[in-house]
């Protein structure tokens, strides 16, 4: 499934400090997107649910599908049952835009997928600070990450953001975590 979204020509500037912050926020957002739909919208993407996938078999993409049961059993935990993981952003510096008010938003959402978690993006999140000139530590993307999706309704801690984190390596096929794996 692809997000269309307005065409804003006005680029973030990701030189602030807060650019770190924003990101993880704005990939939070989309990752608790579905803790918050309206009931309609929830009852029609029942059928991607946390629920629902724990009982199906897994993609046809997963290397290692006993292990992505366990990459599944920690968003149960993370996002209760009712959520559907969204993930798989296609994050990039030029994808980050300001609306003509200010706000800055996540441009260009190549795939949102039921199949898909948002640990991707968790692993992506380093790589694309260090384009835009961010150089923090896998601590502290972390340390970003944990509380923005706090914020919005997920439980992750560290210790289990972790072991998903593991989990979805070894289920993929995924060579590295970049330092996110502690």
């Amino acid at each position: 499934m692809s997000l269309l979204l307005e065409y804003l020509p006005e680029p973030a500037d990701w030189a602030g400090a807060e650019m770190p912050t924003v990101l993880a926020e704005r990939v939070a957002a989309v990752h608790t997107a579905s803790l918050w739909l309206p009931g309609e919208a929830a009852e029609a993407l029942a059928g991607s649910s946390l629920a629902s996938l724990s009982g199906a078999p897994a993609p046809v993409w997963i290397t290692n599908p006993s292990v992505y049961g366990e990459v599944l059993a920690a968003h149960l935990d993370a996002y209760g049952p009712e959520s559907v993981p969204r993930g798989h952003l296609d994050l990039k510096p030029d994808h980050l835009r300001r609306r003509p008010g200010g706000e800055v938003v996540l441009l260009d959402v190549e795939s949102v997928r039921p199949d898909m978690t948002g640990l991707i993006d968790v692993v992506t999140l380093p790589a694309v600070l260090r384009q835009a000139c961010h150089e923090l530590s896998p601590d502290r993307v972390l340390n970003l990450y944990l509380p923005a999706t706090a914020a919005l309704g997920a439980r992750w801690t560290a210790p289990t953001l972790n072991a998903a984190l593991r989990a979805y390596a070894t289920a993929t096929g995924l060579e590295s975590l970049h330092g996110l794996d502690r």
